[in-house]
């Protein structure tokens, strides 16, 4: 889905901003609620979190960039998901510091890294 079809789902401008594609997604939610109309809704909200994702807004960014250097844009494509090795690994360290937060009243970020002697 590119922007200008999330915008014409959205039934937005193309100039709409950040506020005007908030707004006019809860003003469609109310309108077209998910038990009622799953289609609907199901287009909007897709509509919505192309408009709202990360990767949407660094391609909107770099739009501009590509055209003039004339580059691939799937050579600037990324998957935002997180390997599950990784996200793993990162819930553990963050559940070990809220621990020690929790216990010693003193955050794990706050201390500066211990450097290693010879």
């Amino acid at each position: 889905m590119t922007r200008e079809e999330a915008l014409h789902n959205l039934n937005l401008p193309p100039d709409a901003g950040p506020e005007a594609v908030e707004k006019a997604y809860q003003r469609l939610a109310r309108r077209y609620p998910p038990e009622f109309h799953p289609d609907k809704f199901r287009t909007m909200d897709e509509s919505y979190r192309q408009l709202t994702s990360l990767p949407a807004m660094i391609e909107k960014l770099l739009a501009p960039a590509i055209e003039d250097s004339k580059l691939e844009p799937a050579l600037l494509a990324f998957d935002p998901l997180v390997p599950e090795a990784n996200l793993e690994q990162a819930l553990y360290e963050i559940r070990a510091a809220a621990l020690a937060q929790a216990l010693w009243k003193q955050s794990s970020f706050d201390r500066a890294p211990k450097s290693k002697q010879k």
